[in-house]
């Protein structure tokens, strides 16, 4: 019986020719040569928290799922290897049991490192890159059926572009990482007003993390900053699971099922979530604060602006909610990163903010989410990779400096275009190749 692959949403299905499994980087090799010969196209599945339809369209899907686990740990340089397939989730954990950590997590947690990375994930904190700023080094199976290793010092340019890939550059293997000394940080959550909020975004970007909820069609918004702490790491007690697990969760899945059977409430629901979120301080490692348990589906578009603009553009589609009078209950989620050199990063060359707006998965507002993306798009928004987004090739090729750049070392590395399925040659306007006679 052939396996079929979904995404977590549930909107993306495939049901490939072969799902594969590899055990080690032989079989991954062995793997793409005969895939070469066969003239048959790979893809390769992480936890499947795509919302984009990255995945799907290869002859055969491969899973990393058996290929987990840190591979060595270099503590003169603070750097780690580990195996591309390995949960974030589980890697937090396996480096905080040798007295390690990572720089910062996303918000989700469940994805695999090498997946995390390829479509431009990140956490928030303007004093941190995205995921992939953290790689220092990366193990790749090319499209040549070749190991190759690239770092900054060796084979600079190729690292650069796989740092933010969507697997188009092979198949990455292991990756070297920067890491820190576990790290203890002091979390303060806190409802706000909009408005001062936006007042004070200087001063709340002085924190080593900080996001923030918006709560659409009110003024409330949610404040999450963390801050490094000498103050010993507390058990995260019934508060926190109630906060985390129950409100966010459990009480959201209420809610989502109401206003979906009753749109005209979307708005006074808006401000109720507002006002049930409770304050609260905790402190606990990095790995265990800075990731949230997400057990209700939801689509989500998620647009990166420079952080100067970033008043405007809330103050904007605020405005448009008004004037058009959107009605939505999900809360936008608004973070921040530092800028980076990475040629296909949403973060690429500014400081950068982030907002993702979201609708319950169950839940059709397509006018709600058309609006905010134009607003986005007028303010120069590029979309992350791995979710929702109606951009053309030729809007993307605009705000990407690097763009070809990175289209020239994909000919270089995958020649035959094995790893390049239909919805990446049609975003990226990916030549066919002329069939062999």
């Amino acid at each position: 019986m052939k396996k079929i692959f979904k995404n977590w949403m549930g909107n993306v299905k495939d049901t490939p020719k072969a799902y594969l499994e590899p055990s080690n980087e032989e079989e991954i090799v062995a793997i793409v040569q005969k895939a070469l010969k066969e003239s048959k196209k790979i893809r390769v599945v992480g936890s499947g928290h795509s919302w984009s339809p990255l995945v799907p369209g290869g002859d055969l899907l491969l899973s990393l799922d058996q290929w987990q686990g840190i591979v060595s740990i270099d503590e003169t340089n603070q750097v780690a290897e580990v195996k591309a397939g390995t949960k974030i989730w589980r890697l937090g954990k396996l480096l905080h049991e040798k007295g390690w950590g990572m720089e910062n997590f996303g918000d989700i947690n469940r994805q695999s490192i090498a997946g995390a990375m390829s479509t431009g994930t990140h956490g928030s904190g303007l004093g941190l890159g995205t995921l992939s700023t953290q790689a220092v080094g990366f193990t790749l199976v090319t499209g040549k059926g070749e190991i190759v290793e690239c770092s900054a010092q060796e084979n600079p340019n190729l690292f650069k572009a796989a740092q933010v890939s969507m697997g188009l550059l092979g198949i990455i293997t292991k990756i070297k990482i920067r890491i820190i000394p576990a790290q203890v940080l002091k979390a303060v959550k806190s409802t706000q007003n909009l408005d001062n909020t936006l007042a004070h975004i200087g001063q709340h970007l002085q924190n080593r993390h900080f996001e923030f909820y918006w709560f659409p069609g009110t003024k409330y918004t949610y404040h999450k900053t963390m801050n490094v702490t000498d103050e010993p790491a507390k058990a995260l007690g019934w508060k926190h699971k109630f906060q985390d697990i129950f409100i966010e969760n459990y009480l959201l899945w209420v809610i989502c099922r109401i206003v979906k059977l009753f749109p005209s409430l979307a708005k006074r629901v808006s401000n109720f979530s507002g006002k049930v979120l409770k304050d609260g301080l905790f402190i606990n490692y990095n790995h265990l604060l800075l990731s949230q348990p997400r057990l209700v589906t939801f689509t989500d578009w998620e647009f990166a602006f420079p952080v100067e603009k970033f008043a405007e553009v809330v103050k904007t589609m605020e405005a448009v909610m008004a004037q058009k009078n959107l009605k939505e209950h999900f809360p936008l989620v608004c973070r921040f990163v530092k800028g980076d050199d990475i040629p296909l990063s949403p973060a690429y060359g500014r400081d950068t903010a982030y907002i993702s707006f979201h609708t319950y998965a169950k839940r059709k507002n397509p006018e709600y989410l058309e609006h905010l993306e134009q607003v986005v798009k007028s303010f120069g928004g590029r979309p992350h990779w791995g979710k929702f987004h109606t951009y053309t090739t030729q809007e993307l090729q605009a705000l990407y400096p690097q763009w070809q750049v990175f289209m020239t070392i994909r000919e270089q590395i995958d020649p035959q275009q094995i790893f390049v399925n239909d919805y990446l040659e049609k975003l990226l306007d990916i030549k066919k190749l002329a069939a062999v006679s």
